[in-house]
């Protein structure tokens, strides 16, 4: 069973993607407040929740892992093994690390391998953003070096090349987010047909 992990709380009321991620980048982590752990918790109980950070305070993190029972940890910065340690030590035994990895060739992929985290995402390198960008990176490269750990493919997938992606990277799921955006909000016709088209695909 592959995954689709989706942002857009609304649409995912009606798709239900099975992995629902909220972005806590600093300025929103800092600031957490009850209406913020509500809309956590009222997601559908069939969708697990990813937190996605950059960068940010390690007890900040475990604060809002407590409060939201968050499913995973995503991190989109700059943090090495210390830091996915020290992290760990502060989270609930379920809760998952997962780490992103901007890829521009097979060298990223071979040190991201390396990385002591429950999940990788392959993602596309930026220099301006950590992610979101709606920009693919070439997926021919995973096949050159053999990933034989679970990962998630994210950067630019849309209903219309989400089976080449699949049958491509051969990932654990697939990661959205501007790809299924219409001037900068999520569009539910988008997010319904990728996820069609995602479950669609015969394993």
């Amino acid at each position: 069973m592959r995954y689709v992990k989706a942002q857009g709380h609304r649409g995912c009321k009606y798709t239900v993607p099975r992995l629902y991620r909220f972005c806590f980048c600093t300025k929103q982590a800092a600031g957490f407040t009850g209406a913020g752990r509500d809309t956590c918790e009222g997601t559908d109980n069939r969708i697990k929740t990813v937190g996605v950070f950059v960068n940010e305070n390690i007890q900040i993190i475990s604060q809002i892992v407590d409060s939201s029972k968050l499913y995973a940890v995503q991190l989109h910065g700059d943090e090495d093994e210390d830091y996915i340690k020290a992290l760990r030590l502060l989270l609930p035994s379920g809760c998952k690390v997962w780490k992103a990895v901007q890829i521009r060739n097979v060298a990223d992929i071979t040190v991201a391998k390396k990385i002591a985290s429950d999940m990788l995402l392959f993602d596309a390198f930026s220099q301006n953003a950590r992610g979101g960008t709606g920009e693919s990176f070439d997926w021919e490269l995973i096949k050159l070096t053999e990933v034989s750990r679970p990962f998630f493919l994210a950067g630019g997938i849309t209903a219309e090349n989400a089976a080449e992606a699949i049958r491509l990277a051969e990932p654990e799921g697939i990661d959205v987010s501007s790809s299924v955006e219409t001037e900068g909000y999520k569009d539910f016709d988008k997010m319904k047909k990728l996820i069609r088209a995602v479950r669609n695909i015969k394993d």
